[in-house]
């Protein structure tokens, strides 16, 4: 009788455990997408490669989003407007050659709603790493894969990067860039 009393006990313990997942983002159906001023006229780049992966639960009846890993690698190079003197300053500008990759590498949740998420993190940038707030809504799909959505705003001087300039410094780029994406990730 007591073995049968600890098996129940143990299995509406682990019953009532939230499944964990683990999913990657995937270049189809997922944007990621940078948006900026000039003093000429307003820019826009895509993020063509990257990687994200994400380990969570959902938990209670209103299936909040729990985090317990996520990460975010975009390839510098794959940085892409559609005119090739752009994207060289871009590259230039964010010092590919030494830094190939922007990483974004989660710590915790700042705040949480049912369908929306404040995390705290840190993003590597043309070899700075500064802590950084991410906030996003997400939405869990009857598939079971996840879609995250947000813009985040980024000052290239905290990360000491120069805005690139063109045409001799008369095309001038502004500091602030937004960063819009929208990931979908599934089972790898």
């Amino acid at each position: 009788m007591r073995k049968l009393y600890l098996f129940l006990i143990s299995f509406f313990l682990i019953y009532q455990l939230p499944a964990q997942s683990t999913l990657v983002s995937s270049n189809e159906g997922s944007l990621v997408t940078i948006e900026g001023t000039s003093s000429v006229h307003d820019w826009e780049s895509k993020v063509e490669e990257f990687t994200s992966s994400i380990t969570f639960s959902v938990v209670g009846e209103e299936n909040v989003l729990q985090i317990d890993l996520l990460e975010f690698t975009a390839v510098t190079k794959s940085i892409k407007s559609g005119k090739s003197v752009m994207d060289r300053k871009t590259r230039g500008a964010l010092k590919e050659g030494d830094y190939p990759n922007i990483i974004f590498s989660y710590n915790e949740v700042i705040e949480q709603t049912p369908d929306s998420i404040t995390i705290a993190g840190n993003l590597d940038l043309a070899g700075t790493s500064q802590p950084i707030e991410v906030t996003a809504s997400y939405f869990v799909l009857e598939d079971g894969s996840l879609n995250v959505v947000g813009i985040q705003e980024i000052n290239m001087r905290d990360y000491g990067i120069n805005p690139p300039t063109a045409m001799m410094g008369t095309l001038k780029t502004g500091e602030i860039v937004n960063v819009e994406f929208d990931l979908i990730f599934e089972d790898s």
